[in-house]
């Protein structure tokens, strides 16, 4: 017995080139846009700082701050770095890098030959970065929720999404890249 949410379905699917079935199969199924998830983190880390206080404390001494500084710039430059060489790869390609769009084709070259997911890689960076350079734990403990939110509502969804439409490309491609670093 058919419910009114599947007849809507199929009054979407007479009007929509493709279907809008096949036009939702080609595209991982993200929850969330992964630098919200990331500013959201950074954000909540200042108000929890502000509300609850707290230092990272790497000394009493100079040297202690000079590390914990030179230490988070060097994460968000990297985190930066990391970024744009994720970009640049997309541009070359023609992709979108919204993970909520089809992928026409595996991206395997660029920082992909060594991490299957180097945009979060270079977030995460630039985080913990942020945390150290502000002096707030906060910042950095967030990153905890951070990745199993992206995790499991980004990762897994995309790659669910890219088993389905590369097979044995992906598997082999899974096979030998790590997911992180």
């Amino acid at each position: 017995m058919a419910t009114s949410c599947d007849a809507f379905a199929a009054d979407v699917n007479m009007f929509s080139p493709g279907g809008a079935e096949e036009e939702a199969a080609d595209r991982a199924a993200v929850v969330v846009l992964p630098p919200l998830v990331y500013l959201l983190s950074v954000l909540l880390g200042v108000a929890a700082k502000y509300v609850f206080g707290g230092e990272i404390g790497l000394g009493d001494d100079s040297w202690g701050d000079d590390i914990r500084l030179v230490s988070g710039w060097a994460l968000i430059a990297a985190g930066f770095f990391i970024g744009s060489a994720f970009i640049r790869t997309f541009w070359k390609t023609g992709q979108d890098p919204d993970p909520r769009t089809p992928t026409p084709t595996l991206l395997v070259t660029g920082l992909y030959r060594f991490s299957r997911n180097p945009a979060y890689l270079g977030l995460t960076a630039i985080q913990l970065g942020l945390g150290l350079v502000l002096d707030n734990p906060w910042i950095i403990l967030m990153l905890i929720p951070v990745v199993a939110v992206i995790y499991y509502g980004v990762i897994l969804p995309e790659e669910a999404y890219l088993q389905r439409k590369f097979g044995n490309e992906f598997q082999d491609y899974k096979t030998r890249v790590r997911r992180w670093i």
